[in-house]
């Protein structure tokens, strides 16, 4: 697995460099909110390295704040996110993981958590509307 080092022996020198590039530059759009450049240079980095930590991370931070209150592309994006940072954080033990790794993955299994609730909440009420009609059709 490689991450910035630049002295990672499967990658050639300007392999490892392009790399690097990738990560500052995704870094850097993700910190300015622009996602969509952000997502470009982690997939350009991660064609270099497809178990790059600090790409993998990136990429399911961007997707977790990608997500809005609902619709079939946020439950495809917050999938995603939670599919890369659970494979993130299944890679290290808790005491290496980056700070911001283990607040990305508490964030999404909350936002999942959140959205679980919801619906349990939503199917309730349906249940509850129809044992209510079901009861007055009944009498």
């Amino acid at each position: 697995m490689c991450s910035s080092d630049l002295a990672c022996t499967n990658l050639s020198y300007d392999q490892r460099k392009s790399l690097a590039d990738h990560q500052q530059n995704a870094a850097l759009y993700y910190e300015r909110g622009l996602y969509g450049q952000a997502i470009a240079q982690v997939d350009k980095g991660l064609e270099l390295d497809p178990d790059d930590y600090k790409l993998k991370s990136l990429k399911g931070a961007i997707l977790l704040r990608s997500v809005g209150t609902g619709g079939t592309q946020d439950q495809k994006r917050l999938d995603e996110a939670t599919r890369i940072l659970t494979e993130v954080y299944d890679e290290r033990s808790d005491a290496r993981h980056e700070p911001h790794v283990l607040l990305n993955y508490g964030q999404v299994l909350q936002k999942r958590g959140n959205r679980r609730i919801g619906r349990a909440i939503q199917l309730e009420g349906d249940a509850t509307r129809q044992a209510n009609e079901i009861g007055r059709a009944h009498v």
